[in-house]
């Protein structure tokens, strides 16, 4: 989920009292780093040493992390995987957990929280990687499925209930979303209209920049390069009190037998997703949407995803992928086209 450059020029304005100045924030979460920029009147944010909403911003990730990273031996998830049936979750769960189901129901089970055992044996995940083969596949797969996991509720308290006690699950294609709207709620209880959070290339956007203008994302080109360090841009999308995301299989993958293998795993079939799909942008109300979207239309491919486009109005898709002679082709719906900036 990938990054994306801020279009704005980032920079702390000298002002007169009641002018709104541009504030920038930065630090490092789930694995990845954060950006904020948000506009405040405030005096106290004038000074570069300022903490500003640092302190509390960085204690809400870390509470949040207590809950989503399976990289946390204690967190929630970390018990949730451990080899039991009925364990008791906390609120953020809860919330990533419903929108998980939710997001695979609709797309008939291309999005799977269960996955986890799968993306462990490929090397994605929080163990060693394994040797896969078919008789592997086929037995980690087992394992999968959004169905056989559940959320009760008792006594004002929730539980998720698996009917195996080895599944799994993996909240890494929807935790940052989920993450960016926390900090985005946030900002907005403290009376901040005009702000722009970013995790690890996750965005969500409120109000306008400094300039006054809408808030403004460029878009990758997907150009294998796991070290990230070729950043050439494709589009820039206007972002006006929305959200975004990006996946794709250009950053986190690796080559076994002369053989390309992305970090998006098919729940199907248990193996890498194959397909043209090159990256997949989504802009939803909400970041938590856009990246589960995001991350089951890459594992849907083209057809399919245009397909599901049809009957489902509420997201602006933005897809880039292979032709038949290799070339790299863009296609988005109607909705979107008109916040591409010319």
């Amino acid at each position: 989920m990938k990054k994306f450059y801020w279009l704005s020029l980032i920079f702390f304005l000298a002002c007169n009292s009641g002018e709104k100045q541009l504030v920038k924030l930065e630090g490092k979460t789930m694995g990845t780093t954060y950006h904020i920029s948000y506009l405040s009147s405030d005096k106290k944010d004038m000074s570069s040493n300022s903490t500003n909403f640092q302190t509390e911003i960085d204690s809400l990730l870390v509470e949040f992390n207590n809950s989503v990273s399976t990289y946390i031996p204690s967190s929630t998830i970390s018990k949730v995987n451990k080899p039991d049936t009925m364990i008791e979750v906390d609120e953020y769960f809860v919330e990533v957990f419903r929108k998980a189901q939710d997001v695979s129901e609709k797309t008939d089970g291309a999005f799977d929280i269960t996955v986890m055992p799968l993306v462990n044996g490929w090397g994605f995940g929080y163990t060693d990687t394994i040797r896969m083969d078919s008789a592997v596949v086929d037995s980690l797969q087992q394992l999968v499925g959004y169905r056989n996991i559940g959320l009760i509720e008792r006594n004002e308290k929730y539980f998720v209930r698996k009917k195996d006690k080895r599944i799994q699950v993996d909240f890494s294609a929807i935790a940052k979303g989920y993450g960016v709207d926390l900090v985005g709620m946030l900002l907005e209880e403290r009376g901040i209209e005009n702000y722009m959070a970013e995790i690890g290339g996750e965005v969500r956007a409120k109000g306008k920049n400094e300039k006054g203008e809408v808030w403004r994302i460029g878009v990758e080109k997907p150009i294998d390069d796991p070290s990230a360090a070729n950043h050439e841009l494709k589009d820039i999308l206007k972002l006006e009190n929305k959200s975004l995301a990006t996946s794709g299989n250009y950053r986190n993958f690796y080559y076994r037998n002369g053989k390309k293998v992305s970090h998006e795993i098919d729940p199907m079939t248990g193996y890498p997703a194959l397909n043209n799909l090159l990256s997949v942008t989504v802009i939803a109300d909400d970041c938590m949407t856009a990246d589960a979207f995001a991350t089951a239309f890459m594992v849907m491919g083209l057809e399919k995803t245009l397909n599901y486009l049809q009957k489902d109005s509420t997201l602006n898709v933005y897809l880039i992928y292979a032709d038949e002679k290799g070339e790299m082709k863009v296609m988005m719906t109607s909705t979107i086209k008109g916040v591409v900036v010319p």
